[in-house]
């Protein structure tokens, strides 16, 4: 009985050995594919650089688009075989290599490892090694969510599983996204809840609802929103002109034309007196005074004063900001590190972001780091 214990104790300790080095080796190849590359454009074609300015794959693609979920939508012009329009996409990997041949007039995204594919006006599924897995058959189709998406076939709405198949028919005139297990759609004019059997979860009695967000989601009922909970109980009773999900700690609401913050038991944290606000990113939220725009910290404290005509969010630490029709970038101080000079601009991703020159007949692109030194010069 003792040596079949140390046998099978060394059986254990072997399978535990061989589960770390899986665990290890699926760590390792998710951080060799965590690389985020850029798009550039150099003599007309479409490639990538990584974050250095290094170009990782040559330009060679008519339009090409970021890569998600570690695919990128590029697209070819084909005169003689394309469609009307004649542009054709597919996808490739971030070696280069195309995983799906440019074939359809039009995909998405990957998005929970399936995209979206058209063709001839319909549309189907692949999934992330190009296979055609849903045929084109609907007359729009969304996004997967927590295994399931919206189709449109006949001027109604349904649900279909990774598969293709029906869970629940297209008989609703709307719908929303599956989140936290239940998905709002519309019937007879009313809003309410289904689970992914088609049971009715919270009656259809709502004006209009949203997705649920951290068990919360936002209806309106007699021209008031609140927040219900996902038994249909109100947890913050409709009172509010208009409002959004929550975001974090806090979400954005509007009484009598201004513009605040509540919390989850419907306390105002920052009252109403904004023309507009946005969620809090990094610390700071965008407002709108007096037609322009400035930034608040969670207190409600301008921390930048409301001067720009346009902005963002923060993101890794600066903001991109428009004056006088051009683009540039501020930190939370408020301080340019990056002056006003770019036609577009795009927030800072991997320590670069890219700028934009555009003329009446041209469009170039390139990247800058964080002290505005191009890593790559504008082109096109």
């Amino acid at each position: 009985l003792m040596y079949k214990n140390i046998y099978m104790s060394k059986i254990i300790i072997k399978i535990a050995f061989f589960i770390i080095l899986l665990q290890s080796g699926i760590l390792l190849f998710s951080q060799s594919n965590s690389i985020y590359l850029h798009r550039i454009v150099k003599d007309s074609k479409f490639g990538y650089i990584d974050s250095k300015g290094k170009i990782i794959i040559s330009s060679q693609f008519d339009e090409a688009y970021d890569f998600c979920e570690g695919f990128a939508r590029v697209s070819i012009f084909d005169f003689f075989n394309a469609g009307a329009v004649g542009w054709k996409f597919g996808f490739i990997n971030q070696k280069g290599e195309l995983i799906v041949h440019p074939n359809y007039d039009e995909v998405s995204d990957f998005h929970e490892n399936f995209s979206r594919v058209r063709i001839n006006g319909k549309w189907g599924y692949i999934n992330n090694v190009g296979k055609l897995i849903i045929k084109p058959q609907f007359d729009d189709a969304m996004d997967f969510y927590e295994g399931a998406a919206v189709v449109w076939l006949d001027g109604k709405f349904g649900f279909i599983d990774i598969k293709g198949i029906y869970i629940i028919k297209p008989i609703f005139s709307g719908s929303g996204n599956f989140s936290d297990g239940l998905a709002r759609i519309k019937l007879n004019g009313t809003w309410g809840y289904i689970d992914k059997s088609g049971n009715i979860i919270i009656p259809l009695k709502f004006e209009k609802a949203g997705d649920f967000y951290c068990g919360i989601a936002r209806v309106r009922l007699h021209k008031k929103w609140g927040y219900i909970d996902k038994t249909g109980k109100f947890v913050i009773k409709p009172q509010f002109e208009k409002c959004r999900e929550f975001y974090g700690e806090f979400a954005r609401v509007r009484l009598h034309k201004k513009w605040g913050y509540i919390d989850k038991t419907g306390k105002f944290v920052i009252k109403p007196q904004f023309e507009k606000c946005r969620d809090f990113t990094e610390g700071l939220a965008r407002v709108r005074l007096d037609k322009k725009w400035g930034y608040i910290d969670k207190t409600g404290k301008l921390v930048i004063k409301p001067q720009f005509k346009e902005s963002r969010d923060f993101t890794e630490g600066l903001a991109r900001v428009k004056v006088d029709k051009k683009w540039g970038y501020i930190d939370k101080t408020g301080n340019y590190v990056i002056k006003s000079q770019f036609d577009k601009a795009s927030n800072f991703r991997d320590g670069i972001a890219r700028v934009e020159f555009v003329g009446l007949f041209s469009r170039k692109i390139g990247y800058v780091d964080k002290t505005g030194k191009y890593i790559w010069i504008p082109s096109n």
